[in-house]
Order: structure tokens, then C-alpha cells, then sequence
């Protein structure tokens, strides 16, 4: 290949024009490299200082946040951590101005002990939390605003508005039927305001809520202490009354009428009474149970001819004799035959007296008649009491000669009223 034909890649001839230019670019590079250089080292300091300046200006005009990050941002260039400090604290200054106590109590804390800065942490702190007793009381929420001021100590008015608060809230406990809870918090109170005239109101409100409730003995209790506060004594009656109703729905009875009789002529208690003691004797006298309540009631229920009281009462108080046994052995008192045979060795005969009012005696003449002798040959005095005697009555020979049946009678001593008459058949 000849010279003319060598690519141009290849020639290292310093004459021809491509390698003269080549070296004129690579100077140039080098001149616009040393030129970005030394303008980068020169424009470095001018650039923060720049920053600088505007950070300050930022301080000045307010713009807190804003200088603090720029001087955040500029590292230890000159006083720049110094002057961070201090757009943070002049930041939380601004808050504490503009009533963000929290917010401010927070970013002061954030520096530690520039300046004073600690200590109006905790008074931001302390007034934030006063502040948020204040909404809460706006809110309705008496007992959380309570206890938050109760928690500041003597910090301005704290102690006072906690009472204020207590007071609204037991203002509102009574207002919504939280009686239990307004007296409570009434009572604590003391001569706070008008706490001890609430005190009886609430009172009040709360017996004619048991009222309401069907609560009349707590309702009771209530209103006899309130004396005559408004129209208590009306309400106490009206509330007797319903307890008294109360107590005959439940089937007690002698208290029901107990409660009725002292309410005399209120409303229907007259009726209510009477039904009372009706309803007591009858449901007790189907238990077998006869008291001096029963009799009482009886008595009285008899005297104005209520219902079958009358028929009642002779059933219970009558004087009555039963036979218990007549039988011919000795050891038996159960037995009652119906004729007993005249060679028999042994007869007795068991008697019963039943009846008369509670503790009630009474003397007793037993006779026996045999058919063909008319008048008494055999008498027996008796007490008898109301809880039964037994009269017994025996034949230890027998009834040998004895001509026809026996009748054994009973008669009281007093008026020889006869009480019962039994027939004693005998045969062979």
C-alpha cells in the first residue's frame, strides 16, 4: 500500500491539519475546565453567605420556620447553629402569643437550655393544660374539666374553677334524673353556692321519681325528711297510699291494712282496709292458721256485716265437740265403733272441744242419760281451752245392765248452753 493510501487514523505526521487541531481542542478544554473551577470557589461562599442574609431576613420578618431551616441547613457556617436555636425559639414565642401553649411547650423543650427556654416549657405546659380544663368545661365535660384544673394545684384560679366544675356537674346530674349522684356531689359541695338548697330539691326530684317506679318505702323515707319543703306532705299521703297498695297486691295483708287504716279517710282507703282484713282471714283461715289478727278482723269485719264474715267467724269461734274414740280397748284412741256390745269388759270413749276465740276457757258439764233414766246421774267439770281438750270417759266394768243406748252430753257450767250430745249404741 503506498503512503497516500495509509487511513487517516494511522498518521503520525505533526505536518498534517488533523493533528494541529487536535492539540488546539484538547487547550481549550483544559482553559474551560480551570475557569469552571476557580468560578465554582468563588461562588461557593458567595452562594451561603447569600443564604445566609436571606435567613436572617426570614428571622426578622417573622418567617420562623423558614429561617430555622435555612440556618439548619447551613451546617456550622458561621453562628448558624446559635441562630437556629433562636428561630426555633422565637417560633415557640409566637405560638405561646398566639394561645398555642402545647405546640409552644413542645418546641421549647426541643432546646434543651438555650435560654429559658426549660422553664417556659413547663409554664406553656401548665397553662396548655388550664387551657384544655377551659374546653372541656365548654364542652359539657365537668367532671374531666374538674379533675384537670384539681390537677394544677394553685396554679391561678385552678382550685376554684374544680369547685365550679363539681357544681355544674351535679347541677347537670340532677337536671338529667342522676339524683343518687347530685346528692352526692350536693353534699360534698357544702355551703358552696346554693348546694344545700339543691340538696333538699334533689331530694325531692328523687322521691317522686321512686314514686314513679313503684318505690314508695325508699320514696317514703325520702319525703318524711324533707318535712313540709313544697308539697311534700301532699306527696308523702299519695305515696303511703301507694305502698299500702303495694303491699295488698303482694298478699301482706295485715300490713297492707295496717298502712290503710293510718291513711283514714284518704282516697278509697276505708274499702281497701276492709278488703285487707277480709283477704287476711280468709287466706289464713284456709291455712288453719287462727290468730288474734283473724279474730280481731273478724270482729270488726262482723260488726258491720262485711261479706260472710259473720258465717266465718261462728265456724271459727263456735264451741265445738268431736269424738276422737269409742272402742272397747284399753290402748286404743283412734278407733270409734259404731255400737258397742255390753259384755264387753273395758268401754272409753275420747272427746274433743274445739273452738272459742284465742285464749279463751270454759267450765263444762258432762252428763251421761241412759235411755230409760231421764235425768243426769254423771257430771264432770272442765276447763277447755281454744288449742283443744280431750275429755275422756270410761266404763272399767263394762256396760253390762246397762237396758238401751247411752247419751253423753256436754253443757257449759255458766249458762248450761248445750254444747254436743253423742249416742253411745250398745247391743246383745
Amino acid at each position: 500500500m503506498t503512503q497516500a493510501q495509509t487511513p487517516l487514523s494511522l498518521t503520525t505526521d505533526p505536518h498534517l491539519p488533523f493533528y494541529k487541531n487536535k492539540k488546539k481542542v484538547i487547550g481549550i478544554a483544559v482553559v474551560c475546565l480551570l475557569i469552571a473551577l476557580l468560578a465554582y470557589a468563588l461562588a461557593g461562599p458567595v452562594t451561603r453567605q447569600t443564604r445566609y442574609k436571606n435567613a436572617l431576613q426570614n428571622l426578622e420578618q417573622g418567617a420562623y420556620d423558614k429561617a430555622y431551616l435555612a440556618f439548619t441547613q447551613l451546617q456550622d457556617y458561621k453562628d448558624s447553629p446559635n441562630m437556629a436555636q433562636e428561630a426555633r425559639y422565637q417560633q415557640a414565642r409566637k405560638r405561646m402569643d398566639e394561645g398555642d401553649y402545647l405546640g409552644a411547650s413542645l418546641l421549647f423543650k426541643q432546646l434543651d437550655d438555650y435560654r429559658d427556654s426549660q422553664a417556659l416549657a413547663k409554664d406553656n405546659r401548665i397553662e396548655a393544660t388550664y387551657q384544655n380544663a377551659r374546653h372541656l368545661y365548654e364542652e359539657g365535660k365537668y367532671v374531666e374539666a374538674s379533675n384537670t384544673y384539681k390537677s394544677l394545684g394553685s396554679y391561678k384560679d385552678s382550685q376554684e374553677k374544680a369547685i365550679k366544675m363539681r357544681y355544674q356537674y351535679a347541677v347537670q346530674s340532677l337536671e338529667i334524673g342522676e339524683y343518687d349522684e347530685a346528692l352526692r356531689l350536693f353534699t360534698e359541695l357544702g355551703g358552696y353556692l346554693d348546694s344545700h338548697a339543691l340538696v333538699t330539691e334533689t331530694q325531692y326530684q328523687r322521691a317522686l321519681s321512686l314514686m314513679e317506679q313503684g318505690e314508695y318505702s325508699e320514696a317514703i323515707r325520702d319525703l318524711e325528711a324533707l318535712k313540709d319543703y313544697k308539697d311534700t306532705q301532699a306527696q308523702l299521703i299519695e305515696a303511703r297510699y301507694g305502698n299500702a297498695l303495694y303491699l295488698l297486691e303482694s298478699k301482706a295483708y295485715s300490713i297492707a291494712a295496717s298502712a290503710f287504716e293510718r291513711l283514714g279517710n284518704y282516697r278509697d282507703s276505708v274499702t281497701k282496709l276492709r278488703e285487707s282484713m277480709y283477704l287476711y282471714v280468709t287466706h289464713y283461715t284456709n291455712h288453719n292458721n287462727f290468730n288474734q289478727v283473724t279474730y280481731d278482723y273478724l270482729n270488726a269485719l262482723k260488726a258491720i256485716d262485711y261479706e260472710d264474715s259473720a258465717a266465718i267467724y261462728d265456724e271459727l269461734y263456735r264451741w265445738k265437740i268431736s269424738l276422737t274414740y269409742l272402742n272397747t280397748e284399753p290402748e286404743n284412741k283412734e278407733q270409734i265403733d259404731e255400737s258397742i256390745t255390753r259384755d264387753a269388759p273395758y268401754v272409753h270413749m275420747g272427746l274433743i272441744l274445739t273452738g272459742g276465740i284465742p285464749k279463751e276457757t270454759i267450765a263444762i258439764r258432762a252428763e251421761l242419760e241412759y235411755s230409760d233414766v231421764p235425768q243426769s246421774h254423771f257430771f264432770k267439770e272442765w276447763i277447755a281451752a281454744s288449742d283443744s281438750d280431750m275429755l275422756e270417759i270410761t266404763w272399767p266394768e263394762g256396760l253390762q245392765g246397762v237396758p238401751g243406748p247411752i247419751f253423753v252430753k256436754l253443757f257449759t257450767r255458766t249458762t248450761g248452753a248445750l254444747l254436743g250430745e253423742f249416742k253411745i249404741l250398745t247391743e246383745g
